[in-house]
């Protein structure tokens, strides 16, 4: 259940902000776009894919001015919250339990404040909001290093004879918290040759079949969008095959491999929790 949203400089839910809930709808779960198709001359039906969709929110709600002038800045200061002119704004969600979430959204329809007879302080409104991407987020953002591998060496005394080998691979836990998959954006930092990521948790690997071949090499990686940057300007989806994993609720165990890779190799794991709904 939510205590309070915000767009803008517009807080709605609360008793000071001189915007109250009163009900919403779309914050639960997103559009779904699901293949069913008929087996033609036979019983039922088969499935061939589904997807989440966009997600469309509404919220109903009341604004109460303490002088007619005072509701008249208010329905205003609100009208100018949802222009269309700056595109996306983040939408800041706050839970009855606290938990802070976000989604970046548009004004989907006519923004409804209507006047009523007698009503010179007060009136409802009416927003419709939607948003591209389909899962409700985490406000802070998540980070973690995978290494290439672990350092070797041992401690001081140390027991003899002792080895020297670098170490082994890193399998790093990585934590999804919300009740949806996450998209995870992706540093890979060189010296590294055809390197790979692979999701332990769901088995599925995205390699890239590209040597760099300096420490200041990096792959930029976005999962959501599937692209692949070098240095940050050139475009080596090419390389890229596998497939484009998330991370599943709960933990996944998250591992960075390569045929060959000196110990500075490593990747760096960003990503918002993510949900269904609240």
């Amino acid at each position: 259940m939510l205590s309070q949203i915000s767009i803008g400089n517009i807080t709605i839910g609360t008793y000071v902000s001189g915007y109250l809930i009163k009900k919403l709808s779309g914050f639960d779960f997103p559009q779904v776009r699901v293949g069913v198709i008929d087996r033609g001359n036979y019983h039922g039906a088969r499935f061939s894919n589904a997807y989440y969709g966009r997600r469309v929110m509404s919220v109903d709600g009341e604004i109460i001015g303490s002088s007619p002038e005072d509701y008249e800045a208010k329905r205003i200061a609100m009208e100018q919250a949802l222009s269309l002119y700056d595109g996306l704004k983040q939408l800041n969600i706050t839970t009855k339990s606290g938990l802070l979430l976000k989604a970046d959204v548009v004004v989907n329809s006519q923004f409804e404040a209507p006047y009523s007879a007698g009503q010179a302080i007060r009136g409802e409104f009416r927003i419709e909001l939607v948003a591209p991407y389909p899962f409700l987020e985490s406000l802070d953002e998540n980070e973690e290093e995978i290494l290439i591998l672990n350092s070797g060496g041992g401690e001081i005394p140390m027991t003899i004879p002792f080895s020297l080998a670098l170490g082994a691979e890193v399998v790093e836990p990585i934590e999804n918290v919300g009740n949806g998959n996450a998209f995870p954006s992706i540093r890979i930092h060189g010296t590294i040759d055809t390197p790979s990521l692979i999701n332990q948790t769901t088995g599925k690997t995205l390699s890239i079949a590209y040597d760099m071949t300096d420490d200041a090499d990096y792959i930029d990686l976005d999962f959501y969008n599937r692209t692949a940057l070098l240095n940050g300007t050139t475009n080596v989806m090419q390389y890229i095959s596998g497939e484009w994993w998330t991370l599943e609720p709960g933990e996944n165990s998250i591992k960075l491999t390569g045929a060959s890779a000196n110990e500075a190799a490593k990747a760096v794991v960003t990503w918002r929790d993510a949900y269904l709904g609240v």
